[in-house]
């Protein structure tokens, strides 16, 4: 790798490997063609913001909200240079369990779609790049990273993000198209963001059945979460909880058909929250850009 990394004055710079979006994907022999690699080299405190805005450019892609996406041209490869608590919070647990929850969850979704590989688990000095890119005041995290010896916090870790050729939740697919049913519609991807992102304003340590059962009454009285009694969110795996919002996804497509009839009156109201997750749920033209929880 060069010594000097030059830093894109306007942004992001973008390396095209094909000359437009229209041409075939594949070589005359079948095999895949490249698609376009951007490298993005930027300060400290637009590393984050960067990673947020491809996760959305890639969730807008799926969802057919961009009809000019870069992603038109293929896997594109992103390659950038993260601080060492940028590069933490995105690795995320179990390699760095110091990280915050909303940390944690980014990470659980970015490398939901994305295929995150670390480039040189060494990184990189401040003095490779030029212009220097400083590193502001007291860094996120500092006090743990100091104590390990597998990351340095002034150095730079390069790591590429590529597009995931196969996406699931929870072991399930999810496919794109319009003739693909909604069990496995790629809108389960915003599902799962709206989940995970309303889930993350609640205690880690509190238990998570008594929150389901005043998010969703009705589903209540039929046990639905009983098997999460004495549970807390913290002490839930990944599994348990994706297992959750396919429970929850279930039960919004159709309330009656996890609840008592004979124990609720049909005309009992919805909780609000369950009004907004079926309203969330209903509707078709979600854009991850929306602001979820303006209060």
């Amino acid at each position: 790798m060069a010594r000097t990394i030059f830093q894109h004055e306007r942004g992001p710079k973008f390396v095209l490997k094909r000359h437009n979006k229209n041409n075939s994907t594949r070589d005359e022999s079948g095999m895949s063609l490249p698609g376009p690699t951007m490298v993005a080299v930027l300060p400290v405190a637009r590393q984050t913001g960067f990673l947020h805005a491809l996760y959305y450019g890639l969730m807008r892609h799926h969802l057919g909200h961009d009809d000019h996406s870069i992603y038109d041209y293929g896997q594109v490869q992103t390659i950038t240079f993260l601080s060492a608590a940028s590069f933490a919070q995105l690795i995320g647990p179990p390699r760095f369990p110091f990280i915050s929850k909303a940390a944690k969850m980014w990470s659980l979704l970015i490398r939901q779609i994305f295929d995150v590989r670390v480039l040189d688990k060494d990184g990189f000095s401040i003095d490779y790049f030029s212009p220097t890119i400083r590193l502001h005041g007291k860094l996120t995290g500092e006090k743990f990273l100091r104590k390990r010896d597998d990351i340095v916090a002034e150095r730079f870790y390069p790591i590429s993000l590529t597009p995931k050729t196969t996406v699931t939740i929870g072991g399930r697919p999810i496919y794109s198209g319009s003739d693909v049913s909604e069990e496995y519609s790629t809108l389960n991807l915003m599902k799962y963001f709206y989940w995970n992102t309303r889930l993350l304003r609640e205690k880690q340590l509190m238990l998570i059945a008594p929150i389901l059962n005043t998010w969703f009454p009705l589903a209540k009285t039929n046990g639905c979460f009983n098997h999460l009694e004495g549970r807390t969110i913290k002490s839930l795996s990944q599994k348990e909880l994706d297992d959750v919002f396919w429970l929850i996804a279930e039960y919004m497509k159709d309330p009656c058909k996890m609840r008592s009839e004979s124990k609720v009156d049909s005309d009992l109201e919805l909780s609000p929250f369950q009004l907004q997750f079926a309203e969330f749920f209903d509707d078709q033209t979600l854009d991850p850009t929306m602001t979820l929880f303006a209060d």
